[in-house]
């Protein structure tokens, strides 16, 4: 009995914890996909941060290259050599510390000859602060200015260097960048390469401590907040080429946990930067979205358990009926059996009354005829005046109680 009612047993049992596996799997997918959708919704808006401050920081710099701009055209519009007096006035009127903060100071070099060779000296300095240390500099003695400035003698378009020091913080950790205009002859023909290398006169330039640029833009902390940032010169974000870093190389680690980086490049007048965005503080979410992931699974969770708990009673009540049943079963083939063999014996039995019944009449027969013989010859001594042989008076005795 046991052995037909145990693979009912074993699957009934199976399928509530087969279906509990299913739910617990459904409810870390439903887990699982809301905190994707969350990561999602903070990437999406860590995005649109990065942007806003890359955004800021074109929006200034393309500011600063339109003052480079309007100095220049001070110098084509002038019909004399542009004076001193002439440039800081211009620069005055801008009132550059109000209206663009972060430029370190604005530069006129004037192209020259040195010792038989070209040079380009520091004729202007604005503000005059650092007049004593620039002025006569010549720029084409560091290769890093001078291969920018000739990328914009050559193009005609405003070109930025590399991280460089500024010739007043010599000395200094204050990575710093400048950004130089050409300046052409008047009437000059200046549509080729050659033409310009030929019509250079100088060069408008700006410098920038990158330490103030970003504190100029997005002030004190030079951060959108809750961002940390570096910002290098070119594709590789290597430490020589670093411009501007918050405290994000002091938390690095924080890469390797899971927090929200990202990489981007942008174009400053021909040159690439490479920023790095680390969020430094907890993203503020909604109080809905940030339970969104733990409601998921305490549903599921809770879900799970209840259908659970239902199947495996109806398990239960299922493997007891099956029990039940299987007892009845043979409970019933039992009594079958025994009424089959009763009404086997009940056969035989009657089978053999009826041979009792022939053998009795048979018996009958052959006493009466024996009786009948004896009859015969006690009336046959009788003639013969003999005595009865055989005593037959029973059967005078029976017939006197047959008839009594």
């Amino acid at each position: 009995m046991g052995d037909r009612i145990q693979p009912g047993f074993s699957w009934e049992r199976r399928v509530p914890l087969l279906v509990l596996g299913c739910l617990l799997l459904a409810s870390f997918l439903a887990w699982a996909y809301a905190r994707y959708n969350i990561h999602q919704l903070l990437a999406k808006e860590m995005e649109m941060d990065a942007q806003a401050f890359e955004a800021q920081i074109e929006k200034r710099l393309d500011l600063y290259i339109g003052v480079l701009r309007g100095i220049a055209g001070l110098f084509a519009a002038s019909d004399h050599p542009v004076r001193r007096e002439e440039f800081a006035a211009y620069l005055n009127r801008i009132d550059l510390p109000r209206h663009t903060p972060g430029i370190t100071g604005i530069r006129y070099v004037e192209r020259a000859s040195l010792q038989g060779r070209e040079a380009f000296v520091v004729k202007y300095v604005e503000p005059p602060a650092w007049r004593e240390k620039v002025l006569g500099f010549d720029v084409w003695t560091d290769e890093e200015r001078r291969k920018t400035y000739e990328r914009a003698r050559d193009t005609g378009e405003p070109s930025a260097t590399g991280r460089i020091t500024l010739i007043q913080d010599i000395g200094l950790d204050e990575p710093s960048f400048s950004i130089g205009l050409p300046i052409y002859r008047k009437g000059a023909p200046a549509s080729t390469p050659e033409e310009r290398r030929a019509a250079i006169e100088g060069f408008v330039t700006a410098s920038f401590r990158m330490r103030e640029l970003m504190a100029g833009i997005f002030g004190k902390e030079g951060l959108l907040s809750g961002w940390g940032c570096e910002i290098f010169d070119g594709m590789e974000p290597a430490p020589e080429h670093l411009l501007f870093s918050t405290d994000v190389r002091l938390r690095k680690e924080l890469r390797g946990q899971g927090a929200f980086v990202r990489v981007s490049t942008m174009e400053v007048a021909g040159r690439r930067w490479t920023l790095q965005f680390v969020r430094l503080s907890e993203p503020h979410l909604g109080r809905r979205q940030e339970l969104l992931p733990t409601l998921a699974l305490s549903a599921g969770l809770a879900v799970s358990l209840v259908t659970f708990g239902m199947l495996n009673l109806l398990a239960a009540s299922n493997i007891r009926f099956a029990k039940a049943h299987g007892e009845l079963t043979v409970q019933m083939a039992e009594r079958k059996q025994a009424m089959e063999a009763l009404a086997k014996q009940t056969g035989e039995l009657k089978e053999a009354n009826r041979e009792l019944e022939r053998f009795n009449k048979l018996a009958m027969g052959r006493e009466k005829r024996i009786i009948e013989l004896k009859a015969q010859v006690n009336e046959l001594a009788r003639a013969l005046g003999q005595p009865p042989r055989y005593d037959l008076s029973f059967l005078e005795e029976e017939g006197g109680n047959a008839h009594g």
